[in-house]
């Protein structure tokens, strides 16, 4: 049995639940019809990754996801009000604290050259194969698909939209 399968069915509470949250963002925008994503190494093991954090006491979720996003990454943009979707994920590669993510869409509207984190992360400009390829967290990336096929579907795709990385 694969570690984190073993770890989840040790550490997770009563309700089956992991035992806290983070919020996080898919950041996205449109380009020729296609939608791209921003993906982040993280600070550690420089994994790719979405921009994501615990809650921060005073802050909803999706202004949490915004700070996130920001000290992160480096963008400002349009979040959704609703997760589209969550995984498991172990805080710290420590397979004893497991949290769920829940991922809010963000169409990104402003990204700077300097921000806070920039010395500690790089950011990459994909489209969803290459996401599927590189995410370090594979439930994030079938949360990110999933998200472009509705999104796609819907023919609520926003307006197109220059990326300069």
């Amino acid at each position: 049995m694969p570690l984190v399968r073993i770890a989840k069915s040790i550490f997770m509470s009563n309700s089956g639940e992991p035992e806290g949250s983070q919020f996080g963002a898919i950041p996205y925008r449109v380009i020729d019809d296609q939608v791209a994503f921003l993906m982040i190494t993280s600070r550690r093991s420089a994994n790719w990754v979405f921009p994501k954090g615990s809650p921060i006491e005073g802050l909803t979720a999706q202004e949490t996801v915004a700070q996130e996003a920001w000290e992160e990454a480096g963008i400002r943009g349009q979040i959704a009000s609703e997760a589209v979707g969550n995984y498991v994920h172990t805080k710290n590669n420590k397979a004893e604290s497991l949290v769920r993510v829940h991922l809010f869409p963000m169409l990104v509207t402003e990204q700077v050259d300097d921000w806070p984190e920039e010395d500690q992360r790089f950011r990459h400009w994909a489209l969803l194969p290459q996401v599927r390829r590189l995410m370090a967290s594979k439930a994030a990336a079938r949360v990110a698909a999933e998200f472009n096929k509705s999104l796609l579907r819907s023919n609520q795709v926003p307006g197109n939209s220059r990326i300069t990385a």
